[in-house]
């Protein structure tokens, strides 16, 4: 499965720059408090701004880990309207290369876990709001995570997937060590694990993979246990037929079903997750010769809608596409909000949501926050937005 993450830097340098979200497949993040400052670590230096002035109040941040042949990490503060704040970078940082993080709070404290994608290390912050402090050296990990394949289970509990089609559990510590890792075979070892998610009541734990040389999409399902431990329930398969970018997405709400969501290049998918195992249905499929890559963007925190980052590779142009849920979370298409696609492109961002402020944090570089309503479920892009990441960056946003 390294060419997929090969083709995954192409794909995110031929376009516009973005930021890949991770908290467990989730709508949103823990809350970070707020603050700044710089830090310095190992044989990397820190840095520190002050953003622009804003009088409007943080909403959320944005760490990301830089690009391909960087080994920088930045925290920024985000305004309500959209403008950056105050942020740190760390630069150079040993055993450090850019890849989806996540972040786990502990003991009233929030790290920020990097895993690289090209080799077996695992680089720990600890993220006071746009205050980064490396925790010890990088950590050297017996196998090599797969870009994406992360996530955070209430506990907390640190998941990463490999190449080999495998999942790794670990306890979060206080101050942020990782205690005894299980392992668990999620699909064959042919499948590169692409995505993991949980259920927002703990109950369920989704693994999705992409079998090597362009094969089939796997789906594992695992009922989540006390102590973070896992129980294989059913796994099920797609034909190579729908490739995916495997940005695995679960509903915030429960009240009708367990409904996971994931994009691909001919449609995205609805995975019910239930006690007979994982069942697939492919939701919309494209007219344009299998040229549209749809990408997962957030699904608000009723489960009423989800929105869905179109880009048409014929005609290099997007829509972010809404879509209703209904009760067996099948979607219906509503419309589009052009304005909302912060990338403004095939990236597969995602959005963290602040209730307090009715906005969402759209982990992207361009327009970073949107509005909500839940009337009509209608997203409305401020008058000023910030660019926090360069180009190829992966990241993660963290409502406040």
């Amino acid at each position: 499965m390294r060419e997929r993450t090969l083709r995954y830097l192409i794909v995110s340098a031929l376009f516009i720059s973005f930021l890949a979200f991770s908290a467990c497949g989730g709508g949103g993040g823990g809350g970070a408090s707020s603050g700044g400052g710089s830090g310095s670590i190992g044989s990397g230096g820190g840095s520190s701004g002050s953003g622009t002035g804003s009088t409007s109040p943080v909403v959320g941040y944005s760490y990301y880990v830089g690009i391909p042949g960087t080994r920088d990490v930045a925290a920024l503060a985000i305004h309500a309207d959209g403008s950056g704040g105050t942020s740190t970078t760390l630069s150079d940082v040993t055993g450090l290369y850019p890849s989806t993080p996540a972040m786990a709070t502990t003991g009233g404290a929030s790290y920020l876990f990097v895993p690289s994608g090209t080799s077996d290390n695992l680089t720990i912050f600890q993220a006071t709001g746009s205050s980064l402090v490396q925790v010890g050296g990088a950590l050297s990990l017996s196998y090599t995570p797969q870009n994406q394949a992360i996530c955070v289970l209430s506990g907390p509990y640190l998941v990463l997937g490999d190449y080999q089609g495998n999942i790794h559990v670990y306890p979060v510590l206080a101050g942020g060590s990782l205690g005894t890792e299980t392992t668990y075979a999620a699909l064959a070892s042919t499948y590169g694990i692409t995505g993991i998610a949980a259920s927002p009541d703990n109950k369920y734990l989704l693994a999705e993979g992409k079998q090597n040389g362009y094969g089939n999409v796997g789906f594992s399902e695992f009922r989540i246990g006390a102590g973070g431990a896992l129980v294989m329930v059913g796994s099920t398969t797609l034909s190579s037929t729908y490739f995916n970018y495997s940005n695995l997405v679960a509903d915030p709400s429960t009240t009708n079903g367990h409904y996971f969501y994931s994009g691909g290049t001919n449609g995205f998918y609805l995975i019910s997750a239930s006690a007979s195992g994982p069942s697939v249905t492919v939701l919309f499929t494209p007219t344009d010769g299998g040229g549209e890559w749809d990408f997962v963007g957030w699904i608000d925190p009723t489960g009423t809608w989800v929105y869905v980052n179109a880009w048409n590779s014929h005609t290099s142009t997007y829509t972010f596409d809404q879509f209703s849920i209904g009760t067996t979370g099948l979607t219906t298409y509503v419309g589009t909000e052009p304005n909302c696609n912060p990338a403004n492109n095939a990236a597969d961002f995602q959005g963290t949501y602040n209730a307090a402020q009715g906005v969402v944090l759209f982990s992207a570089a361009g327009t970073t926050v949107c509005t909500y309503s839940s009337l009509g479920g209608v997203l409305t892009k401020p008058s000023s937005s910030a660019a926090p990441a360069p180009i190829g960056a992966l990241g993660i946003m963290v409502a406040s």
